[in-house]
């Protein structure tokens, strides 16, 4: 099993949610089975690598989509807590309805040696397939962002995304990220991603090296 690198033992706040025009955010917790399973359910729609999805043995072998979701979701709680103050995934839901519609995540960690890290924590998020398209994706981020800036004084943020994943290419721009280029991810285990950076960054110079990432493109 990978190490977790645990920094803190964090606890989800029921209390807590950062609001948005059409959204709230809130927290999950790795204690809860129905967190878990629409965690599970989310990542594999996503429509990207399949190589990603839970329950494929590329972070734990032989563990079920559950067990990679809650071991992910307790390392990058607590590594996040530890280091920003704040949790690595939030809930994304609709004001309206109340109905679960995706993840936001903002988080460093990654199931593999601490110096393969990135030094600034990287934007996600995953909709369900009937909320995608809807600009929910870019509500919830921008969102988060600003509560982890103001609140927790996160001051640099990056992007990483499949070069064919055409609607995050959108929302990251949207947010104001500039594409750095096409690399492969050393803590991604190579996987081939676009590069995304904060605006004021024109490259990955001064910022990571080739320890990290391998420009192809």
């Amino acid at each position: 099993m990978p190490t977790s690198t645990p920094r803190a033992s964090w606890k989800a706040d029921p209390n807590f949610r950062i609001d948005t025009p059409r959204l709230f955010l809130s927290h999950y917790s790795p204690d809860s089975t129905e967190d878990l399973e629409f965690v599970v359910r989310t990542l594999s729609s996503s429509g990207g690598n399949p190589l990603l999805f839970p329950g494929n043995g590329h972070i734990i072998p032989g563990a079920s989509a559950i067990e990679e979701v809650e071991f992910l979701m307790r390392q990058r709680n607590d590594v996040q807590a530890a280091k920003f103050g704040y949790p690595g995934w939030f809930c994304i839901t609709l004001k309206e309805t109340g109905e679960r519609i995706g993840i936001c995540s903002l988080t460093i960690a990654r199931p593999c040696p601490e110096e393969l890290w990135w030094p600034a924590p990287d934007v996600g998020f995953t909709l369900l397939p009937g909320w995608r398209g809807k600009g929910y994706a870019t509500e919830a981020a921008k969102a988060v962002m600003k509560y982890a800036l103001e609140e927790h004084n996160v001051q640099e943020v990056i992007g990483l995304c499949e070069p064919d994943n055409a609607a995050s290419c959108k929302a990251l721009a949207r947010l104001g990220f500039v594409q750095w280029g096409k690399g492969k991810i050393r803590m991604l285990k190579d996987f081939e991603m676009l590069v995304w950076g904060p605006p004021g960054r024109t490259s990955l110079e001064g910022f990571v090296g080739d320890d990290k990432v391998e420009i192809t493109g």
